[in-house]
């Protein structure tokens, strides 16, 4: 269930469609793109806790399943059903809000700062605990045009400890049991979100720690080995697995290229700044979450690293730093730096901050390149501005004035 928000390039979804894989959209672009993309809509879903209109109803037109966040939600979605597809039935599933407490008390991660997890975790937005999950079933049964057809949890990337994924998931499937059994309902299928962590992590924070000894084979084994005891020791029928790894996908595929546009070295102060012409709000992550990517010298791979250190700073006016004590060989202008491992969220979070165009995405393969996406112009930037006819006038006034 490839989660398209990590990457919203129709071409990396289409990739994804000749791998069978399905999808989770957030919002009525990310299902837009999705449809456009080509993607089999029985194996999609419509998530969040916010779900405009228009996301709902291409939703249900498209055929796509419709993961619930509220009580609140059902009387939209049951209207909508009515007007778009009256004769037919919408699947649907709840999200939990799943808090492993005795595992989570004193639970530090690594890719989160935040002092106190388990207080993070109990009032974030998204998902139910339990008890009004049960209310949100047994209303789902009562309706004609709905199909209750599952679960769905998820908590984003927060550890690389197998145990805490074991113990987030072993308490789900309890969950699942006691909510499905009280509500008298089987679900076909159970949706374990993403978060997963990959192999090489600059989310983690730390260069050090950027290696994950953990496979994704492992975490599977891990997790489904605790959802199978709990599941078998109830004589509970063994649901569907779903997963929605977003980052774990693309992440490592995206490279961004960057030129270098002057080496600032400063032998008063003793620092070097090399200024490339990419802004780190091309890549949000590593101004928000600390993200590490590692910088590698594209063109000059083969050469001799330099003594002195040198900050990588982007061209935006605040420090936009993307690498901060850089080994690097000696750079010039135009040098071209690639910045690792920036396949998630940077196409659908990159920022125009000060009114900068952004890039072209390139697809590679086998030596072949083909444009995804084409750059942006500063027309672009400035497409959906709209000046008011009165302050045009203005502007001519001056500018007569002027000529006068």
């Amino acid at each position: 269930m490839f989660a398209i928000k990590s990457n919203t390039n129709y071409a990396v979804r289409a990739i994804c469609n000749e791998e069978g894989v399905g999808g989770d959209c957030f919002g009525p672009g990310e299902v837009e793109a999705t449809y456009i993309a080509g993607a089999d809509p029985k194996t999609i879903a419509l998530n969040g806790t916010v779900k405009p209109e228009l996301a709902i109803r291409k939703a249900i037109e498209y055929g796509y399943a419709i993961h619930l966040d509220s009580y609140e939600e059902i009387e939209i979605v049951e209207r909508i059903a009515a007007e778009v597809k009256p004769k037919e039935k919408v699947r649907i599933a709840v999200r939990l809000k799943v808090i492993p407490e005795d595992f989570f008390n004193d639970f530090e991660p690594d890719a989160y700062p935040f002092p106190n997890f388990i207080g993070a975790m109990k009032w974030i937005k998204f998902g139910l605990l339990k008890e009004e999950a049960k209310k949100i079933v047994n209303r789902v049964k009562e309706i004609d045009a709905f199909e209750f057809y599952g679960f769905h949890t998820h908590l984003g990337r927060f550890s690389k400890q197998p145990e805490g994924w074991d113990a987030l998931y072993r308490e789900y499937a309890r969950n699942v049991i006691e909510i499905s059994r009280e509500c008298g309902v089987q679900p076909f299928q159970i949706d374990l979100g993403g978060g997963w962590p990959r192999e090489r992590e600059p989310e983690c924070r730390s260069v050090e720690n950027m290696m994950n000894p953990n496979t994704i084979e492992d975490y599977a084994a891990i997790v489904c080995k605790g959802m199978l005891e709990e599941f078998n020791k109830e004589g509970f029928e063994i649901p569907q697995l779903w997963l929605e790894p977003g980052r774990y996908i693309a992440g490592n595929i995206g490279t961004l290229l960057t030129s270098v546009y002057v080496v600032k070295d400063d032998q008063e102060m003793d620092y070097t700044y090399t200024m490339v012409d990419a802004s780190t709000y091309l890549a949000t992550l590593v101004e928000s979450q600390e993200s590490k990517n590692p910088v590698l010298p594209a063109n000059k791979m083969t050469q001799p690293l330099v003594e002195k250190t040198t900050e990588i700073a982007g061209p935006i006016c605040i420090p936009s730093i993307w690498e901060s004590g850089a080994r690097m060989p000696a750079l010039e202008p135009k040098d071209v730096l690639a910045i690792m491992d920036v396949g998630h969220y940077a196409e659908s979070q990159a920022s125009q901050f000060n009114s900068l165009p952004r890039p072209a995405t390139v697809l590679v393969k086998d030596g072949e390149a083909e444009l995804i996406k084409r750059a942006e112009t500063v027309e672009d930037v400035f497409a959906t501005q709209i000046l008011p006819e009165r302050f045009k006038k203005a502007k001519a006034e001056l500018e007569k004035q002027r000529k006068a």
